[in-house]
C-alpha cells in the first residue's frame, strides 16, 4: 500500500514539474523565459535545501506532527479564501 501510494505521488509530483515548465513555455516569450525558468529553479534550490533542515527542526524540537500541521494549513488556505463557506 506504501508503495502504491508513493509511486502515485511520484508521478503527480513528476507531472508537476513538467507542467511548470509547459507553462512558462508557452505563456512568455522566447526572451523572456530563460528569467522565469530562472527563478523557478532558484525557488526549487532554496526549497529543497532549507526544506528538510525546518522539517527536522521540527520532527526533533517540537513534534513530527507539527510538519502535518504546517502543511494541512498551507494547502486549505487558499481554498478558504475562494470558498465562502470554509
Amino acid at each position: 500500500m506504501l508503495i502504491t501510494a508513493r509511486v502515485i505521488q511520484g508521478i503527480g509530483g513528476g507531472g508537476l514539474v513538467v507542467l511548470t515548465n509547459i507553462c512558462i513555455g508557452d505563456l512568455f516569450s522566447p526572451r523572456r523565459r530563460g528569467a522565469y525558468y530562472g527563478i523557478i529553479g532558484g525557488v526549487w534550490a532554496i526549497a529543497s535545501s532549507v526544506g528538510p533542515i525546518i522539517g527536522g527542526a521540527f520532527t526533533e524540537k517540537v513534534s513530527w506532527r507539527w510538519c502535518f500541521y504546517i502543511n494541512r494549513e498551507s494547502r486549505s488556505s487558499p481554498c478558504a479564501q475562494k470558498s465562502p463557506r470554509l
